[in-house]
This record gives structure tokens, sequence and C-alpha cells, in this order.
């Protein structure tokens, strides 16, 4: 057998599984969801009764993210960088999900403490996604905080930047 023609026959098969694997993906793409934090998941051992869950979930309001604040807790702004600019809850990393995790934020975070995320609210998804790459980077201390930027500023609580008092 000729070798041009043998690299013609690995060529169409190579060919052959990308298509069949394109097809598979598009028929079924992976779909990355956020999973309950540490403090959602009850403490439990095989002799002990199901405990109910310690501390704020993984969702959380205004309220309890100020109770994490007053605490220490890291704030990471997952909104574009003009909003951020605006203004942000004092202190705040800020790092949208479309760049991925950022070295120099990262650096900062100890994923054994909790950390609350946050973008502008409603319908916004994008600390959702953050929050999603960090439990892929082994963070499970993970709060969004679901009313977002602009309920923590109504309720009075620190910003800086433009948006600030």
């Amino acid at each position: 057998m000729a070798p041009t023609s043998l690299l013609t026959r690995a060529l169409a098969v190579f060919g052959v599984a990308v298509l069949i694997g394109a097809a598979h993906s598009a028929r079924t793409p992976v779909a990355l969801r956020l999973q309950p934090t540490e403090a959602q998941t009850p403490a439990t051992t095989p002799d002990a009764p199901e405990t109910p869950p310690r501390g704020p979930g993984l969702m959380i309001s205004v309220g309890e993210a100020f109770e994490l604040f007053q605490q220490g807790t890291p704030f990471l702004d997952a909104r574009p960088k003009a909003d951020f600019d605006a203004g942000r809850v004092m202190g705040a990393f800020h790092n949208p999900p479309s760049t991925g995790l950022k070295p120099d934020v990262i650096q900062f975070l100890d994923p054994s403490r909790p950390i609350v995320i946050y973008c502008g609210g409603g319908d916004c998804k994008d600390s959702e996604n953050l929050a999603i790459l960090l439990q892929q980077m082994g963070f499970n201390r993970l709060h969004v905080m679901t009313d977002g930027f602009p309920a923590w500023q109504s309720a009075g609580h620190p910003v800086e930047g433009g948006g600030g008092p």
C-alpha cells in the first residue's frame, strides 16, 4: 500500500471522528451548574441523624452578606469594569467571569474561607458563573448575594468608587 493512501485513510478516519465528536457535543452540551456550598451540605456521620445546614447557604440576602462583610469576608465583584469603577462594595476585588479567574485576585483568596460574590442582581448571572469557576478551582464556601450591588448600595452599606455617598 502506498504511503499517501495510508495517510489519506488516516486523515479520513480522523475527520470522521472529529465530525462524530462535534455532533455528540452539539446534542449533549456540558451544563455547568452551581453545587451546594459546604454550608448547605449537612454534616452527618453514619450513626448520627441528619443535621440542618450550617451558616448561610449559597444564595444569600444583602443582610447576610453584610454580616459576612463585618467579619472580614472578601467580596468579589463580577460586573463589567465600568460598573465596578462607578461604585462597588468597599474593598471588593474585581473579577468578571468573562476574564476567567484572575491570578492577582485568586492569590488573595483562601479556598477554606467564605467568599461573597455579587453582580448587578436581578437577571444578572455573572456572580453565579464566577462561582462555578471558583468551585472548579476547589473553593467550596461561596455565597452569591442575589440582589447584587444595587441592593447593597440602597441599604446604605459601605461602598467606594464613583457610586459612593
